[in-house]
């Protein structure tokens, strides 16, 4: 972010996508910028026979992160503390005080990374975007991508001073809950798709919701998102850019808003994440399950 270039323009001409997405070489000559803060926002998300654990990457972050960054915990800071899901939007408050505390601010310039396959990234990339902060991107291919090419690491910790982020509320918003998805179900103006893999969407998914499982957006062998043209291969037969909203969802909401990141990505508008996704809906017996065998 070099000053002769004007607020909001956060990336190079080797961006995939410029507007929400920096490469990693980018990224490494600018490191230093001023007003740059790296997040790393990372979790470890382990699914076995006895469900799902929850693991904070901050250990990881402790031991080698991307320099000057600094990490940021969804789910201890993050996270609306008024209800027992997971990783749920917290108020515009609680979010402002997290940021103004870790040095992130209204001159900020924000670059968001994580060590899998961005899902964790594009949600606090949705957050953000949620309380009207509009300078920040992710990196492309994150931690993984960065030290596969052998870019600078440490474990020095450089925590930023703390300053004033200012909420303002996107509208309409970014996340929306059950009672909308509910009645969206019949609605033909309606799209509803599920991050979730194919093998987890069969064993119980929201009726008439379609299934681009995040994975199917990624390029394997360097972890970015697939180039523009791909990715709208993989969703033009959805039907979704003919309707009038969208609505992703997965099992808590992290996939789900990777889905709406790269929907936005692509010009889509009206999309939504179904915050309580799969963790939600299967609580309620009152709400309609499909299986697939």
């Amino acid at each position: 972010m070099e000053g002769e270039k004007k607020r909001g323009e956060i990336n190079s001409m080797t961006s995939l996508l410029p507007e929400h997405l920096v490469d990693t070489a980018w990224l490494e000559e600018n490191l230093d910028g001023p007003d740059i803060r790296i997040i790393d926002c990372h979790y470890d998300l382990e699914k076995g026979e006895k469900g799902v654990s929850l693991k904070s990457g901050r250990q990881a972050w402790v031991q080698s992160h991307i320099p000057n960054s600094i990490y940021v915990d969804l789910l201890e800071e993050l996270s609306d503390a008024n209800t027992d899901l997971p990783f749920m939007m917290p108020p515009s408050s609680q979010f402002a005080e997290v940021m103004s505390e870790k040095g992130i601010g209204d001159e900020s310039r924000v670059i968001l990374y994580d060590r899998e396959k961005g899902a964790w990234a594009s949600r606090l990339w949705l957050m953000l975007r949620e309380n009207g902060f509009t300078d920040v991107a992710v990196l492309n291919g994150g931690w993984e991508k960065w030290t596969r090419e052998n870019r600078p690491s440490t474990n020095a910790f450089c925590p930023f001073p703390g300053t004033r982020f200012t909420p303002r509320l996107h509208k309409p918003s970014f996340f929306t809950n059950k009672e909308e998805v509910l009645g969206s179900i019949q609605n033909k103006d309606v799209s509803i798709i599920c991050g979730l893999e194919n093998w987890e969407y069969c064993q119980a998914h929201i009726p008439s919701s379609l299934n681009i499982p995040l994975s199917t957006l990624i390029n394997p062998h360097d972890n970015t998102f697939l180039p523009n043209d791909d990715l709208q291969r993989v969703f033009r037969h959805t039907g979704a850019k003919k309707k009038d909203r969208i609505i992703t969802y997965c099992g808590g909401g992290i996939a789900g808003a990777c889905i709406a990141f790269v929907l936005i990505l692509l010009g889509y508008e009206k999309v939504a994440v179904y915050d309580g996704s799969m963790e939600e809906w299967t609580r309620d017996p009152n709400l309609p399950v499909e299986r697939r065998t």
